[in-house]
């Protein structure tokens, strides 16, 4: 992965905005009504695109799904995450990271879509796997490089990155985001959010403390 972690989704230098529609289009249109009943010109019509474009853009349906899963983790994590954390103290870099991957995950698209998805898991692997390698998959990925860049610095004692993002992003998940998939909280408040992602942020700064001297 590149130094950036996450990498924002881009389309053609001079058709951003076409890139934009499309990917509008084709996540407004999965979400509806499912994968298998969405068809190209269904996504070019609602782009209000030609399907030769749409196409020029994305060379098929899998790549266009996979390439709308990649956009959404894009527009929640849209600064350098290296940047980021160089920038700030670690508990600050927690705290913004820990916001920004809640509120994806509590979104409705990203809601709808687990849904989706879970209840298709045996007869669309294949999705899955891509919905995995471009959501969760890239955020442990992009938390990894942050928590290895934390300790390179003196920041945490933490010489398992992998293992260390897998235990941040468990907790931040906790009992809000099962309760939001299972339907039990049609929407939570920035407030809560912000108060469970400081109490994750304090407990794992006590198993991942600042190196000593």
């Amino acid at each position: 992965m590149a130094r950036q972690g996450l990498e924002k989704s881009r389309g053609r230098p001079r058709s951003a905005d076409k890139n934009r529609a499309i990917l509008d289009a084709a996540s407004a249109l999965f979400l509806s009504v499912g994968f298998d009943r969405v068809s190209m010109d269904q996504i070019a019509s609602k782009a209000e695109v030609s399907k030769q474009t749409v196409y020029g853009h994305f060379k098929s349906k899998e790549g266009l799904f996979r390439a709308v899963i990649g956009h959404r983790v894009s527009d929640f994590f849209q600064d350098d995450l290296l940047d980021t954390a160089g920038h700030r103290s670690i508990k600050e870099t927690l705290n913004r990271l820990g916001q920004q991957y809640m509120r994806l995950i509590l979104s409705d698209d990203a809601v709808a879509m687990f849904r989706i998805l879970a209840g298709n898991a045996e007869s669309h692997p294949k999705l899955v796997a891509m919905f995995f390698e471009e959501g969760p998959g890239r955020l442990a990925q992009a938390l990894e490089s942050v928590f290895r860049y934390a300790h390179e610095r003196g920041d945490l004692i933490c010489a398992d990155a992998q293992k260390a993002s897998q235990l941040f992003a468990t907790l931040l998940r906790g009992d809000l985001y099962l309760k939001r998939t299972l339907g039990l909280a049609s929407g939570i408040e920035a407030d809560e959010i912000n108060r469970h992602v400081a109490d994750v942020v304090s407990t794992f700064l006590k198993l991942y403390p600042p190196q000593e001297g």
